[in-house]
């Protein structure tokens, strides 16, 4: 049974809205907001309320162009992934024989206004000849064999690895009993003060002959090398204390 025509002027393509899914199953809401939205921007909209529920899960085109020859058929399906709501549109050119799709993803309360836009915008295309998608008139044709193509248990394997290596000395911190902490610090503090110390010397002799400790008789009686040097020797003692204060087992063979 061929749905009655409305409204159309001469030469202008009339549009079936066949139906809406959700899921897969038919979505009156979906179906009754999308001819609405279409009938409301001045589009020529075939009535489909005859449709038999036979009538709504056509989709070779054969039965479609039985359904309204020569019109673009519209059909579409909303489906849900964890919480993404994926959009397909698909518009069957009865006349042409041509399929055009277009899909979106959006949070559940943009479903509607997603769902009219990209209507909209694919009624748009067809009525002016914009881009064709191929044949098939579900998505399902498309190339989902891909998927499984793709290596996916190898690529995640190292991922999941990777971030565990970054917390590692954080770990070893964690696990030193107190004393070994404040040791550890004490001998890290020392490390930096002697450092400092021997650098600071070092730039202050680096500008000098040398640094005076007597000078009785007008010439040095000592060089700052003597001290800054020790001052390194000290800082590299206690940075390799505080090392093995941090690496070595502990009594139960534990780090």
């Amino acid at each position: 049974m061929t749905p009655c025509r409305g409204g159309a002027e001469e030469g202008e393509r009339t549009v079936l809205v066949l139906r809406v899914a959700n899921e897969g199953k038919y979505n009156e809401k979906f179906t009754n907001l999308v001819h609405d939205y279409l009938r409301k921007s001045a589009i020529a909209v075939i009535s489909s309320g005859s449709l038999t529920p036979a009538q709504r899960k056509c989709n070779e085109p054969e039965c479609l162009t039985g359904l309204a020859k020569d019109s673009l058929i519209l059909t579409a399906n909303v489906t849900v992934r964890d919480e993404d709501h994926f959009i397909n549109v698909s518009i069957f050119d009865a006349k042409s024989g041509r399929n055009r799709t277009a899909d979106d993803v959006c949070e559940r309360n943009e479903v509607e206004r997603r769902l009219k836009a990209l209507t909209g915008r694919l009624v748009d295309e067809a009525k002016g000849g914009g881009p064709v998608a191929p044949p098939p008139v579900l998505p399902s044709p498309r190339p989902q064999p891909a998927v499984p193509m793709v290596v996916t248990p190898a690529l995640s394997a190292p991922a999941v690895s990777l971030p565990r290596v970054k917390p590692r000395l954080f770990s070893l911190w964690q696990a030193l009993p107190t004393s070994r902490r404040i040791l550890t610090g004490a001998l890290l503090g020392t490390a930096a003060l002697s450092l400092g110390g021997a650098i600071t010397l070092n730039v202050v002799d680096a500008h000098q002959d040398c640094v005076s400790l007597t000078n009785y008789s007008g010439e040095c009686a000592a060089r700052a090398t003597g001290l800054y040097a020790t001052g390194y020797a000290v800082a590299g003692a206690a940075l390799i204390g505080a090392g093995l204060a941090l690496c070595l087992p502990n009594k139960g063979g534990k780090r």
